[in-house]
């Protein structure tokens, strides 16, 4: 599931519609592999030149509520006195993509990600 979203990302193939959908139907399986798999899996989509797309995936799969549910807890819109802001979610994935043109550090783009 996860190196397909990363193939997507990284190589920019679309997931056939019925992968797609079976990857959200299998999602919970996700918890069998191991910690260190997913991150290596997060770690190339970061270093893709544009990691917002594997985020999106995973985003629509459900897998990323699972896997970085912090994330997923972006996706509202902020409200300031009564005026409304940008989504924090899409806003966070943008800031990703604009840093990948200056930087192929790895931790930058997980700061970026996290800040």
């Amino acid at each position: 599931m996860l190196r397909a979203i990363r193939f997507a990302s990284q190589l920019h193939f679309e997931i056939e519609i019925k992968s797609l959908e079976a990857i959200t139907r299998n999602k919970e399986r996700i918890k069998i592999i191991s910690g260190e798999r997913i991150v290596e899996e997060i770690n190339k989509m970061l270093l893709s030149e544009k990691p917002s797309i594997g985020f999106l995936l995973l985003y629509q799969t459900g897998l990323l509520d699972i896997i970085l549910p912090e994330l997923t807890a972006l996706n509202q819109v902020e409200e300031i006195e009564g005026h409304t802001h940008k989504n924090n979610f899409y806003h966070t994935l943008e800031v990703v993509d604009n840093i990948c043109p200056n930087t192929d550090d790895v931790w930058l783009r997980w700061a970026a990600l996290f800040a």
